[in-house]
């Protein structure tokens, strides 16, 4: 990662027992961080879910991330409907054709 993004450097994960990659990006003030709590429009070069600065911003969020889910489910359910009715109509060609 060059200078200007961050840093990159390898770890040994003692939890996972695995070599791992930590890459730390400068923020931008961009999406999340500008557009959400007025706490984080301080200088942060990390993010700790422990702090109650972000256990509010989960907590305002999260009634959206579950509607989000709910909203993701049905157009799995639907892409998955509309696959099995592209089944039975390419199947009834195929018959048609047989025949």
């Amino acid at each position: 990662m060059d200078s200007k993004s961050g840093t990159a450097y390898e770890f040994e994960c003692e939890f996972l027992e695995i070599k791992a990659m930590k890459n730390m990006r400068k923020c931008y003030m961009v999406k999340m961080c500008f557009h959400s709590a007025e706490e984080l429009n301080s200088s942060h070069d990390s993010v700790n879910f422990e702090t109650n600065t972000y256990k509010n911003i989960y907590n305002i969020y999260e009634h959206s991330i579950e509607k989000y889910i709910i909203n993701l489910a049905k157009v799995v359910q639907q892409n998955i409907l509309s696959d099995v009715m592209d089944r039975k109509k390419e199947n009834r060609y195929l018959n048609i054709m047989s025949a």
